[in-house]
């Protein structure tokens, strides 16, 4: 009764805890289905009417944000009909301005021509449409990214984007991408408002800051997206005809026949990754986005009307590189060194001396004692030539922060006693191996290392006790036994 008591009381506290950023409601999401892009666009939008209206009544112009991702093929770039759907259900309801604004990867003016955007501002004269290359106007507002390097770098966005007086609608697309898996709503603001230089002007890119490693695109992706959160109006997606494969702009095309449309930007790409069945896991940027609460990502939690997601699904191929794009999910390869307590030392051992590359140590010392458990447990491995074993004892060592003390001289056993060819990393690890089983207690003559030196490249490799090791950069000698 107790254990069931407690329970209810936890049950309880998680239902009144905010998520993060705050997100409690449930999302509304409109999915349509029909054999008209620009009439879907429309009854999406109307779906969700009253929460569009909610925005937009308080704000003085309107600025539609296409995805333009290149010049010259329509597969990958907003269609007109969807800006004509979008158009067609603001005349009743805005008579304020209307802008068509985006920072095109190629040349903005040369994509409004080549998908007919230019005809725009003459058919609809009453809904005072403008065409703006932000590129051009060289208005903006800035955000701080991180580099390859992981130093802070600034990016500049398109000002109509972050303007508080803007009702700002997204006009994005159904795709599959060559880096981040899929781009749909929010990856069409974060990375179409980044600032490019002008055609004719000196060239710079600050979409480029953006491409500069697997992890840190995801990460600068949501730190835009953060910026941008207060001024998202309506995420509206175009799935008439979606992209599979190569995407953004060379994959191929698949008849979703749908359009979805929400007031939640990162609810809309939900679904959309569901309509398009992509693993959400998947996706790096729209995970981060959900963990600070920029909207809700949980199927559950939203509320689609219209047609069903199952009834919709398709399952789109993915990019080729899909295997490569998922490596933000695992861990780093590669880890800077650590701080604080580590100190540069090379090391002089008695019998042994080190040169080239020095080795990084913990800078703290424990007794032997602390280490003697893990030692003892592995010291069967080591005189087996378990290489398994061997790499356990070095781990451990270098986990209890433990230096040997100077007197104790390093040891391997005499069928060790041979030319040794290995990496530095691998030689390291041996002397941490052999150190440690010294302090553990064991009784044994060491045998003299042989001198070893080997020029050439230096092929880091896991150590393993009786195999051969190569050094390069670095030799180790040995003297007596």
């Amino acid at each position: 009764m107790l254990v069931q008591s407690a329970a209810s009381a936890l049950n309880l506290f998680a239902s009144e805890t905010p998520q993060a950023g705050g997100v409690r409601n449930r999302s509304k999401v409109a999915l349509i289905h029909g054999e008209d892009r620009r009439k879907n666009i429309r009854l999406a939008l109307e779906s969700i009417d009253s929460d569009v209206q909610a925005g937009l009544k308080r704000k003085r112009y309107v600025v539609i944000k296409p995805n333009n991702v290149t010049a010259h093929r329509q597969l990958g770039v907003t269609h007109v009909d969807a800006l004509n759907g979008i158009l067609d259900y603001l005349e009743p309801r805005f008579h304020g301005p209307v802008m068509i604004a985006e920072s095109s990867a190629e040349d903005t003016f040369d994509a409004f021509e080549n998908f007919k955007y230019n005809q725009l501002p003459k058919e609809r004269r009453a809904q005072q449409i403008s065409l703006v290359d932000l590129n051009r106007s060289g208005k903006y507002d800035v955000v701080q990214l991180l580099d390859y390097d992981l130093h802070s770098v600034m990016a500049r966005l398109g000002a109509p984007l972050v303007d508080p007086d803007a009702y700002v609608i997204c006009s994005a697309m159904l795709k599959t991408h060559n880096t981040v898996v899929a781009t749909m709503s929010i990856k069409n603001m974060v990375l179409g408002a980044p600032l490019r230089s002008a055609p004719g002007a000196t060239e710079w890119n600050d979409k480029r800051k953006y491409h500069v490693g697997l992890r840190q695109t995801h990460y600068n992706m949501l730190v835009t997206a953060e910026k941008m959160k207060p001024f998202f109006g309506v995420a509206v997606l175009d799935g008439y005809e979606g992209m599979e494969g190569d995407g953004p702009t060379q994959g191929t095309p698949v008849e979703s026949r749908v359009a979805i449309a929400s007031t939640d930007f990162l609810a809309a790409d939900r679904v959309g990754l569901e309509v398009m069945g992509i693993n959400p896991d998947w996706v790096g940027y729209l995970n981060y986005c959900s963990q600070v609460g920029i909207g809700q990502f949980d199927l559950a939690k939203i509320d689609v009307t219209g047609a069903t997601i199952a009834s919709m699904q398709k399952k789109y191929k993915l990019h080729d590189d899909i295997n490569r794009e998922l490596e933000w999910m695992g861990p780093l390869k590669e880890l800077p060194p650590r701080v604080g307590k580590i100190t540069r030392a090379q090391r002089s051992i008695p019998g042994i001396e080190f040169r080239g590359f020095p080795c990084w140590m913990p800078g703290s010392y424990l007794p032997w004692r602390a280490f003697a458990s893990s030692a003892s447990n592995s010291l069967r491995g080591i005189f087996s030539f378990s290489g398994w074993a061997s790499i356990q004892l070095a781990k451990a060592s270098y986990f209890f922060a433990f230096h040997p003390p100077s007197n104790s001289a390093p040891f391997l056993p005499s069928r060790f006693n041979s030319k040794l060819k290995s990496s530095v990393s691998a030689v390291n690890s041996a002397w941490l191996t052999a150190s440690s089983a010294r302090m553990a207690g064991t009784n044994s003559t060491p045998s003299g290392l042989a001198s070893t030196r080997s020029p050439g490249r230096t092929t880091a490799r896991p150590i393993r006790i009786g195999a051969l090791i190569e050094v390069s950069s670095m030799s180790a000698h040995a003297e007596g036994s």
